[in-house]
Parts: structure tokens; C-alpha cells; sequence
């Protein structure tokens, strides 16, 4: 039989819990989107970031300026974005440039999660939309010419390609178990 006191124990995690919870909701720090119009969307040199020594994957419209690591899913942490399947191409080789990164990852602390939740906004994504590329010291700009939901077994947006492309993919919200969103652009 469960004793007053271990009641009042439960009872006293599941508060501390419900507050802990409460205060992530509350006072999260949001994602920032730039806010453009049609005609500001447009890729202007002269506005992107001056080209990284390190490679990166950059979507002005969504505030994503994120490293793109080689490796597991262990690349995912502190904000990466994953290059998955390096064999089946890059943007100076060609091929399908696959990358992956987290949608939302919880975290102990908002502003880690915001850190790893780097494609949280990809489904602000429209086509038309610019994303950038910085891959061995220098940029390439992807036009983005496909969005589209898959099942989180769908292996074949991962497949090689005679054209080069890039498929840039996230889970849905619901989480991994569900789907996941990809965006397919075009060098």
C-alpha cells in the first residue's frame, strides 16, 4: 500500500515538473524570421555574410547559419547540420547534396533548445526561396524548386542523382516517428 508521504513526494516532482514545463513555454526565446516580401527575398551579394573558412548552410529568409559536419547523427548536436551520404554528391561535385538537422530538439534550457532546433522554420519555406552554401571556401546559392512531406522511412530522397541538386530534410513537429519535410533546390 502507498504511504502519505510517498503521495506527497510524486506530488511534489510532478509540481516542480509542471513549473519547470511552464517556464520553458512561458519564456522560451523565439526563433527570429526575417520578415521579407516577395521582391526583398531576392539574393543581394552585397547583404550575405562574407564566405565562411568553414562549410556552412545559410537560409537568410529562416535566420539559419549553421556548420554542415560530416559523421552520425552525433553531428546534429549544438546547432549542425548533417551531411549524410557524402558518396552521392556535394555542391562541387554535383550529385544530391543530402543534409539533415534537427527540427526541435528538447533541451534542459530554451536557448539550448533553440541552438539545436536549427530547421525549426523550414516549413516557412516557399519555393523560389534562396539558401546558401559555403563548401570549401566558397558559395554556391541553391533555388529551392521542391517541398514536399515524406513517410520517416522514405530512403529514396537520399538517392543518388545525375543532376546536381541539393535535399535538405527535417522530422515534422510531431517528431521522427512521423514524417519528415523536404525541400529540394537546384544549383
Amino acid at each position: 500500500m502507498v504511504s502519505n508521504r510517498s503521495r506527497a513526494i510524486v506530488a511534489i516532482i510532478f509540481l516542480v515538473g509542471g513549473i519547470y514545463v511552464a517556464y520553458l513555454t512561458l519564456f522560451a526565446p523565439q526563433h527570429e524570421i526575417n520578415a521579407t516580401s516577395a521582391s526583398q527575398a531576392l539574393y543581394v551579394k552585397s547583404q550575405a555574410p562574407k564566405v565562411s573558412d568553414q562549410d556552412r548552410l545559410i537560409i537568410p529568409k529562416i535566420s539559419v547559419n549553421a556548420p554542415i559536419n560530416p559523421g552520425g547523427v552525433a553531428t546534429l548536436e549544438n546547432g549542425a547540420i548533417w551531411h549524410r551520404q557524402p558518396q552521392n554528391g556535394d555542391p562541387a561535385s554535383g550529385g544530391n547534396f543530402v543534409l539533415a538537422g534537427h527540427r526541435y530538439q528538447f533541451a534542459t534550457t530554451p536557448d539550448h533548445a533553440i541552438k539545436n532546433s536549427v530547421l525549426y522554420d523550414l516549413d516557412k519555406m516557399k519555393l523560389g526561396d534562396r539558401i546558401l552554401v559555403d563548401w570549401h571556401k566558397n558559395r554556391y546559392t541553391y533555388k529551392v524548386t521542391k517541398i514536399y512531406s515524406v513517410k520517416p522511412n522514405a530512403i529514396e530522397i537520399e538517392e543518388r542523382s545525375t543532376k546536381p541538386k541539393m535535399t535538405l530534410y527535417t522530422c515534422t513537429l510531431a517528431g521522427s516517428t512521423d514524417g519528415r519535410i523536404v525541400i529540394e533546390a537546384k544549383l
